[in-house]
């Protein structure tokens, strides 16, 4: 609601010029042709805001004669068209139909292809969906580290906090790690993008077997220093992922056993805010059962890309 509030309210400083002026008017009628009236976007949000909030905020200095393109009898792609002719003060209309006049708008429905938030998140980046789900991505073993500083080529990667099984000692454990990735590598090949960065991982593990009954109670949390400012970069539950179990059946079934010597991240969250690089990443897996934390921090150094 709030996000949907900011861009009504760009869209009259756009008319007034600015807010100065909107505060300074003795009283205006503005013409608003909205989406489809059937829309639960149009009765929720675009109708009350224009017919009620926007006029008792302007103490009625702001009228509103609301309509929809639909009720006026015009397609869609007609409203940005006709509103470039003035005909009315500001209208609005579903984006898809109107590529003919911005192509552009045409990569609107991709992200709304994919199977899961992150899929969806990745393809706002350019990155072509996974051929399977899940698909196993391999790394060199020297990717694994628990060093606390690292330095990467360029700086178009960012960390993302992933839960880890390991196998070591004829069990399984559980730590936390980040599969940093560069994202400009990553629209072009996932699989070439995370052998290029370092998988940074906690140097403290719990046996798996002690979180197995309470998994997805378990949460995964990350923090990213952007700027000079630490923030809260992922959080959420291990519940919305794929159970570790399963993970691992899947990769039996394909590629053999798994066991000592191997590590396998089991997924992450979307980014709150939208992936980003960071000159800090920390990572953390929390049980609230158990009442502990697993975590590890680490420093991105960035080298420049000569050509």
């Amino acid at each position: 609601m709030r996000g949907v509030k900011v861009a009504m309210a760009a869209a009259l400083a756009a008319v007034f010029g600015s807010t100065a002026a909107m505060a300074e008017m003795k009283g205006t009628t503005l013409n608003y042709v909205g989406s489809w009236s059937g829309l639960v976007l149009y009765k929720q949000l675009e109708k009350p805001f224009w017919s009620e909030t926007l006029p008792a905020d302007s103490k009625g200095k702001i009228k509103v004669e609301v309509s929809t393109f639909d009720r006026m009898g015009l397609k869609g792609a007609e409203v940005y068209r006709i509103l470039a002719k003035n005909v009315f003060d500001i209208g609005a209309t579903v984006a898809d139909y109107t590529v003919q006049d911005a192509p552009e708008l045409e990569g609107l429905d991709i992200p709304m292809l994919a199977m899961s938030a992150k899929a969806a998140e990745l393809a706002e980046l350019g990155v072509a969906p996974p051929s399977s789900v899940p698909l196993y991505y391999r790394v060199s073993v020297d990717r694994l580290s628990t060093a606390s500083h690292f330095q990467v080529l360029g700086g178009d990667g960012s960390g993302e906090a992933e839960a880890v099984i390991l196998g070591a000692a004829g069990r399984l454990w559980v730590g936390v790690g980040s599969d940093h990735t560069d994202r400009k590598v990553e629209s072009c090949s996932v699989a070439v993008s995370k052998e290029l960065c370092p998988k940074p991982i906690s140097r403290m593990v719990w046996a798996f077997d002690e979180v197995a009954p309470h998994w997805d109670d378990l949460i995964l949390r990350s923090f990213a220093t952007i700027d000079g400012a630490r923030v809260l970069y992922q959080e959420g539950k291990v519940a919305s992922l794929l159970p570790p179990r399963q993970l691992i059946d899947g990769w039996v079934a394909k590629h053999g056993g798994f066991g000592d010597g191997q590590a396998m991240f089991c997924g992450t969250l979307p980014a709150m805010g939208g992936i980003r690089p960071s000159a800090r990443f920390e990572i953390e897996l929390e049980d609230p059962v158990l009442k502990r934390r697993l975590n590890h921090v680490y420093e991105v150094e960035v080298q420049p890309v000569v050509s």
